[in-house]
């Protein structure tokens, strides 16, 4: 401490009563000067002085400590008759004042451990502030180089959903397009990928004047990889024999082929099935090989089922394998389904064998093979609902009789393209004619969600009419769909005008999966234009700020359905214990 004061005998007396009060070290000074000299020499915590001094006064002392940046707690002497002074002294910094004469040392002792006191709080308030700071900045950071990552992650995206488009373009081309001439037969096949690319193939080829192969393949998985092992088994496949070029057996063609598989790809998750199938023409004669696929079913003109299951195990699965094959003669009339396990979607009694159940669906159709398989697959179709189809389709139904033959092989599946994203996550905010809007862009995640929360729910308590628009925003964290919910029930309770308008596909399943009824209401038809002028919402929040939200995001969440309930337990119970670690007074 340092005591500025040019009376001996006052000086004297209030540094005795300051050290023997707190064992404080105390400096002296007769008047400004000198405890300028002191101050430059010196690191002193508090300083008391008198305000009526020669050569240098109080004031001028304080105003010199201000100006060089002095940092050092102030209390003022103040005699009578200088109580104007000792006011602007409080407008110096000055924390408090004690009048002279001391006679009660008492309130000088009190008043300078209040200043300390305060100086030792401004002082740890400083520092919380420069870590919240060092914080937010290295939050800043990581935002940015997650934003960064998801611009990268975008691009990559791209170039593989345009490289899978090529690769769906290769695969279709291997497929065939238009049915060859069957005397006295018709050939009708229908193909879905369930994604751009996928494992299914099939062909019918005429390979002489009396002879046509019909098969259908499917690889296991899907994706690429399952498309390249379809695409590997066409082009092993020896359908006829190269010295004499006659047919070769069903049997035989899968024996070759699972010999290449074998030999070419040696992962153990690389398997297909196939069902395989050589036609004679001239005498009706099918003859089929498979290889662990689902069973053929033969549907007669009388109405008879039969079902020709495998004759193999699945191509690839040992080195090993024998191949066996079957002969039936079809009379006009009959039919011959041959399909993949994608079909399966429309069975619906699951303790019954699915292939007598396609049996079963096929049986009941009338109509041209055309019209058959396409009933079968809307059928499956809408047994699947809106869970989308989650295997490769493909049918191919052999007739003996003169109708027209078809192929159908869908469309490209290509992407409709999406609004463009500007790069991260962003969240603006602007008024205009009484109205305020907010607009979040990207991926909405919690790193938002303080600031989003902090700014709807004032606009919602002061009864704003308030607009949210997600047209740009394709995704929504579990915190930030918590977040929403808790501002709609607010505004539903204080009766404030709240809509949401633009709100993507993606989004909305989001908010049905959890219930989010509240929340949907307020979605509205027509889009209204954000006011010209929008600003960015700080993202900055402290680690106990975002734990908090997230726990109270949760908790909105978890009340709205017992399932959203049994979701999230384990992870409100979490966040619980952390926030009550961080301040044990939240218990």
């Amino acid at each position: 401490m340092l005591v500025v004061d040019d009376e001996e005998a006052v000086r004297h007396l209030a540094a005795t009563v300051l050290r023997r009060a707190g064992g404080f070290r105390v400096l002296e000074a007769v008047d400004g000067v000198e405890a300028q000299e002191v101050l430059q020499a010196d690191k002193v915590d508090l300083v008391v002085v008198d305000l009526v001094m020669p050569r240098m006064d109080g004031l001028g002392l304080m105003q010199w400590g201000r100006e060089n940046r002095i940092d050092a707690a102030w209390v003022v002497l103040s005699g009578q008759g200088t109580f104007d002074d000792a006011a602007k002294a409080v407008q110096l910094g000055a924390f408090d004042f004690v009048t002279k004469p001391l006679v009660s040392t008492g309130s000088l002792v009190v008043t300078a451990r209040n200043a300390l006191e305060r100086r030792r709080l401004a002082a740890e308030r400083e520092q919380l502030l420069r870590d919240v700071e060092q914080r937010n900045e290295r939050l800043r950071e990581k935002v940015t180089q997650l934003e960064e990552a998801y611009r990268l992650l975008s691009r990559q995206q791209d170039t593989i959903d345009e490289d899978l488009h090529r690769a769906e373009l290769i695969q279709r081309a291997l497929l065939p397009t238009d049915p060859p001439v069957l005397e006295g037969m018709s050939v009708d096949a229908v193909y879905r990928p369930s994604r751009i690319v996928g494992g299914d193939l099939y062909d019918v080829v005429r390979i002489d004047d009396r002879h046509a192969v019909l098969y259908v393949a499917d690889a296991a998985g899907h994706g690429v990889s399952a498309a390249m092992l379809a695409v590997l088994f066409k082009h092993r496949i020896g359908m006829t024999d190269g010295q004499t070029h006659a047919p070769v057996p069903p049997a035989k063609v899968l024996d070759r082929v699972n010999a290449h598989i074998r030999h070419e790809c040696r992962a153990p998750s690389l398997f297909l099935t196939a069902a395989y199938c050589l036609l004679d023409l001239d005498t009706r004669q099918l003859t089929v090989a498979s290889a662990g696929h689902p069973p053929l079913v033969v549907l007669r003109d009388d109405g008879q089922r039969e079902m020709v299951y495998h004759t193999g195990p699945a191509l690839g699965l040992s080195g090993e394998s024998a191949f066996g094959q079957k002969t039936l003669r079809l009379a006009p009339g009959d039919r011959v389904l041959l399909y993949t396990d994608g079909l399966y979607d429309l069975v619906t009694h699951p303790d019954r064998p699915p292939a007598d159940q396609v049996a079963e669906a096929l049986a009941g159709l009338k109509g041209d093979g055309w019209e058959v398989l396409h009933e079968l697959l809307d059928r499956a179709a809408e047994r699947r609902g809106q869970a989308g189809r989650q295997d490769d389709v493909t049918a191919l139904l052999l007739s003996a009789g003169t109708t027209a033959s078809s192929i159908d092989n869908g469309q490209a599946t290509r992407a409709a393209p999406e609004p463009p994203l500007p790069p991260g996550a962003e969240v603006l905010i602007g008024t205009e004619g009484g109205e305020a809007s907010l607009s979040v862009s990207g991926r909405g995640t919690w790193v938002h969600c303080a600031a989003f929360h902090d700014a709807c729910r004032s606009l919602v308590c002061q009864c704003v009419p308030l607009t949210l628009d997600l047209s740009l925003c394709k995704y929504l964290d579990s915190t930030f769909l918590g977040t929403l919910q808790e501002i709609a029930d607010r505004a539903d309770e204080t009766e404030s005008a709240f809509r949401i308008q633009g709100l993507l596909p993606t989004v909305r399943r989001l908010l049905e999966e959890l219930g989010m009824e509240r929340v949907l209401r307020l979605v509205a038809a027509e889009t209204h234009p954000l006011p010209a002028h929008m600003v960015p919402l700080e993202a900055c929040l402290s680690d106990e700020q975002a734990r908090q939200r997230m726990l109270q995001a949760h908790q909105a969440l978890a009340a709205l359905t017992p399932e959203n309930r049994e979701v999230f337990a384990r992870l409100i119970e979490h966040l619980h214990r952390e926030v009550e670690q961080a301040d044990p007074d939240a218990r």
